[in-house]
């Protein structure tokens, strides 16, 4: 399994990935929304982790944009 974390706190970042590498789940990390549509456009998710407060985009914003692109 590979999840997106959206997330723009480093430190909590860090933990979060911590966390899922021990129980066997491989992350990218994305620190503000719009390197997070990126990563989604180029890479297939199972699942995304998203920061409701992040620079650029926030986790809602990435969300209606990708449900945007699904649903045209």
């Amino acid at each position: 399994m590979i999840v997106l974390l959206a997330e723009d706190e480093r430190n909590l970042a860090a933990l979060i990935i911590d966390y899922l590498a021990a129980e066997g789940i491989e992350c990218d990390y994305a620190d503000n929304g719009k390197m997070a549509l990126h990563l989604v456009e180029v890479n297939h998710y199972d699942a995304l982790i998203l920061d409701i407060e992040m620079p650029y985009f926030d986790g809602f914003a990435v969300c209606s944009k990708l449900s945007a692109l699904a649903h045209p």
